[in-house]
């Protein structure tokens, strides 16, 4: 990849990620059940994601199976549970893993209670009033370089320095990457058609056409606008900024892949990245003067709503079909110094609207907020990599912990979804997990639902 100040310059303050349907299922490990009596996630071994390695933990109870009336009558009428009290096992001695992750939270907290570290908050209010684009950008690159980089190991912002050899398969080829051989293995298409010339390599970098920027080839249709009181389109979903500074914002080029929107509202810009399914949307909150509230009006294909998912996002739906088209997952955000800060969205008519109540907040300017719009993947997806995932159980029977690759009971899509038992003691150890080799240097996991 080149380098993000020369081409993949990213900005991640509102990070949306809007898509289509009809694109590519990304990997979905999905823990169903109560949120409530959901422990770990079951998996194990490492994977590298945007260039980090990241270790990935076994699963101990996973979440419950409802229990049937017919299990409920079951358990009352049983002598062993009715006359017995059950014994609680002993909490076992924490991991070292869990030592190591206590022992960085307590060194972050002192570190950000430390005189230097509440000065930097104070003096950061202000600091970055009335920047010039070119600073804004700058400040960016800066403080959210590591937020800049996940947005560029998107599978097909990768793909930039690639050169397709020979074509196996849609997902896999043989490349040369700065002139060394690999085979790669991807999630989503390598190649898309191009008008006139028939399926070439997905290539996210910017045109000016029609007084508007356009992907060169992308799997989805994307359309950028030159200024902020333009659409952002997206296929048949489009998003306005409805501020009412967005049309004196003009969009800069940001690199060979993105555009930089400056001021669409007093001290806050916007980030514009096409990646794989679409459009990454991300706002960067400067001083206290931005504002506590950014919403983005969004146009739908006619018989579509805009509704509130039960996660905190929202969901664009097909009301006659019953088919989510697009989902916008809760959003997260983090200041200047690393830290997380409440955020949330809501659903007010066609419009979503981030409230992030910073003015009160102790936080490190600037801000980076990054909730995702994301299209329905599932009708185009390579289910053929989740083979790559072996399901393993130990201390109990196989229909105590429960790995399948299709949905149980809810389903998120294509992916791996675990399960276990109500009314059951797991023995202390016990575990069922995925277990995952990467294929290669590098795995890059799409979604995860926890």
């Amino acid at each position: 990849m080149a380098d993000r100040g020369q081409r993949h310059h990213g900005a991640h303050s509102t990070l949306f990620v809007l898509l289509v349907v009809g694109s590519i299922a990304a990997l979905v490990l999905a823990v169903v059940g109560r949120a409530a009596e959901v422990s770990k996630v079951p998996i194990a071994q490492t994977s590298t994601i945007g260039g980090q390695t990241v270790g990935i933990a076994d699963a101990q109870a996973v979440v419950p199976a409802e229990t049937t009336a017919d299990e409920g009558a079951a358990k009352a009428s049983s002598p062993e549970t009715s006359s017995e009290t059950p014994v609680a096992e002993a909490p076992s001695d924490p991991t070292e893993a869990e030592l190591d992750e206590a022992r960085e939270k307590l060194e972050r907290e002192e570190a950000l209670s430390t005189p230097e570290a509440v000065a930097e908050r104070e003096a950061s209010r202000y600091a970055y009033t009335d920047l010039l684009p070119e600073q804004a950008e700058a400040l960016l690159r800066e403080r959210f370089a590591a937020q800049l980089a996940q947005i560029d190991a998107d599978p097909s912002r990768v793909l930039s320095d690639v050169v397709l050899e020979e074509i196996t398969s849609p997902t896999e080829a043989l490349v040369s990457i700065e002139g060394e051989k690999a085979l790669l293995e991807s999630s989503v298409p390598l190649r898309a058609p191009d008008d006139g010339i028939g399926m070439t390599k997905v290539d996210l970098g910017l045109e000016e056409t029609e007084g508007r920027f356009a992907p060169r080839n992308s799997l989805v249709d994307v359309s950028l606008p030159k200024s902020a009181a333009d659409r952002i389109q997206v296929g048949g979903i489009g998003l306005n900024v409805a501020t009412e500074r967005a049309a004196t914002s003009v969009a800069r080029p940001f690199g060979e892949e993105d555009l930089y929107l400056p001021e669409v509202a007093e001290d806050t810009g916007l980030l514009l990245s096409p990646i794989t399914g679409g459009v990454e949307v991300s706002a960067l909150v400067l001083s206290r003067r931005s504002p506590e509230q950014l919403s983005f009006e969004v146009a739908m294909p006619a018989g579509a709503r805009l509704l509130p998912s039960p996660e905190g996002g929202a969901e664009v739906v097909d009301v006659a079909q019953g088919k989510v088209l697009a989902t916008i997952s809760a959003p997260h955000a983090l200041d200047a110094q690393g830290t997380d800060i409440p955020v949330a969205l809501s659903v007010k008519g066609n419009s979503v609207v981030l409230e992030l109540a910073h003015r009160s907040m102790d936080i490190a300017y600037p801000a980076f907020i990054d909730p995702e719009i994301e299209e329905n993947w599932w009708g185009f997806a390579d289910t053929s990599k989740l083979n790559y995932w072996s399901w393993q159980w130990s201390g109990v029977g196989p229909e105590d912990y429960i790995g399948w690759r299709s949905c149980i009971v809810k389903c998120w899509g294509s992916g791996l979804y675990v399960r276990s038992r109500s009314n059951f003691t797991y023995p202390a150890g016990s575990y069922g997990r995925w277990w995952f080799v990467p294929q290669g240097s590098t795995t890059y996991l799409r979604r995860v639902i926890f």
